[in-house]
């Protein structure tokens, strides 16, 4: 059977076209085992490469193609491609977002719609209020995005989100999600309740140093990596799932810290001050923390402690140890040191 010119002429220009899309696919900063989800599957790449040249198919868009405003339609997708023309995400009305979030509701231009695998090739700032709880993602893989804005998926539905450059998570960022786990090796900034209440249950920040008050709270949290932290905000940790930590250069535990934790064993070695009620209530029976100045009011009340070993200790409050079984043990110990 003989084709038809227009037909010749398209499968010409088709050919180099897909073999460029999916080179962009192998040069994307995501990992290897989507990259070759994504090559291996003849369905799954005319999809993706279909979504990269007719995105008006699948997203509403500004009149200039740089803004995706929303869905065409509310059928569920296995995979989305948000293709490089887009530079910034915005569902929702911010005149609507402070007074709605307390509530959990929100304005949108579409109904819920379900995405298995959401590719955002080029924002690199993801606005306040981009993805909450209209939505349900299974994860969402965004290589170029740095910049992570106050709730962008508060209430959100989210299993794993992948951000390989970002480096700065905004206040209540995923508060009440239920995201499970991020890939974020160069954050070294989480502001005030960022992961509160959320399902996430492992962190590895290689870079972060200091962690804002609140930022775990009530959180699934059961283990976490984060080698150069030196500073924890009050009540960082609070009602987790915390079992053991090592925090090799950890000096500063803000107040209420671990509080209400099932934790055991804490590896701190150049810890320097405990705050009050750092870690009230948690089931730590031995500590050791050999560069330790100063313990305020509560620090270990109503915990599990029966012993500590801390040589240069120089403040000590008299009700550190309140409701401890060992309290009048554990403070003779100290009975010289200055209250």
């Amino acid at each position: 059977m003989q084709l038809k010119d227009e037909e010749i002429n398209e499968s010409i220009v088709l050919k180099p076209t897909i073999n460029e899309f999916k080179e962009e696919i192998r040069n994307l900063n995501i990992s290897s085992e989507i990259k070759s989800i994504i090559l291996n599957d003849d369905e799954i790449l005319s999809l993706l490469f279909d979504q990269k040249i007719h995105p008006e198919k699948y997203i509403l868009m500004n009149e200039t193609k740089t803004t995706m405003e929303g869905f065409v339609d509310d059928a569920d997708l296995e995979w989305l491609y948000i293709p490089d023309n887009i530079k910034r995400i915005w569902f929702y009305k911010k005149e609507n977002s402070n007074a709605s979030k307390k509530n959990g509701n929100f304005s949108t231009k579409t109904r819920k719609k379900e995405i298995k695998r959401l590719i955002i090739t080029a924002v690199d700032w993801l606005d306040d209020y981009a993805f909450c709880s209209n939505y349900i993602f299974g994860e969402i893989y965004a290589p170029k995005v740095t910049f992570i804005d106050d709730y962008i998926f508060y209430k959100g539905n989210i299993k794993h989100i992948d951000l390989p450059k970002l480096t700065f998570i905004s206040e209540s960022a995923f508060e009440s999600s239920t995201l499970e786990t991020i890939n974020a090796p160069k954050v070294s900034e989480i502001f005030i309740d960022a992961f509160v209440k959320s399902k996430i249950t492992h962190i590895d920040f290689p870079e972060i140093e200091e962690i804002e008050g609140g930022v775990f709270r009530r959180s699934k949290l059961r283990s976490i990596n984060a080698p150069k932290l030196k500073e924890i905000g009050g009540w960082t940790f609070e009602e987790t799932k915390l079992k053991h930590v090592n925090l090799p250069e950890l000096e500063i535990i803000g107040p209420g810290a671990f509080e209400k934790t099932p934790l055991e064993l804490v590896n701190a070695p150049k810890l320097k001050i405990i705050e009050s009620e750092a870690f009230k209530r948690t089931k730590l029976k031995h500590v050791n923390f050999p560069k330790l100045e100063r313990i305020e009011e509560e620090a270990f009340a109503d915990s599990s402690l029966k012993s500590i070993n801390a040589p240069s200790l120089l403040i000590l409050k008299p009700n550190a140890f309140e409701g401890t079984r060992n309290k009048e043990t554990l403070l003779e110990k100290f009975k010289s040191i200055q209250k």
